[in-house]
């Protein structure tokens, strides 16, 4: 398949796998620098933040490599914006989701 002329490859499971460890490894990174430094990381930012570097993570492994070239680097900023929306608000929807639920 092909996305802006970039030849798209299907991912294996194990490359999903080691994604997202590698993700939740860089996560635990930043939540060790923000308690070392005192920083405010609110939580639909972090959820933001984990999803976009999952995002850019997996496209690496598909085939997205921002150094080939502008499309390459458009269709990773797309997928990190649009999988960061859609994750923080799916997140969002779910505390509401749960709040509602505890309060009755």
């Amino acid at each position: 398949m092909k996305i802006l002329g970039i030849d798209i490859q299907q991912p294996t499971t194990l490359d999903v796998l080691v994604s997202a460890a590698l993700s939740t490894a860089l996560m635990a990174i930043v939540a060790l620098a923000k308690r070392l430094f005192d920083l405010h990381l609110d939580r639909p930012f972090a959820a933001f933040l984990f999803i976009a570097v999952l995002w850019s993570i997996v496209g690496r492994r598909i085939g997205i490599c921002v150094e080939k070239g502008w499309n390459h680097y458009v269709l990773n900023v797309t997928g990190c914006v649009f999988f960061g929306i859609f994750g923080v608000s799916a997140w969002l929807f779910l505390a509401d989701v749960v709040h509602l639920w505890a309060a009755s």
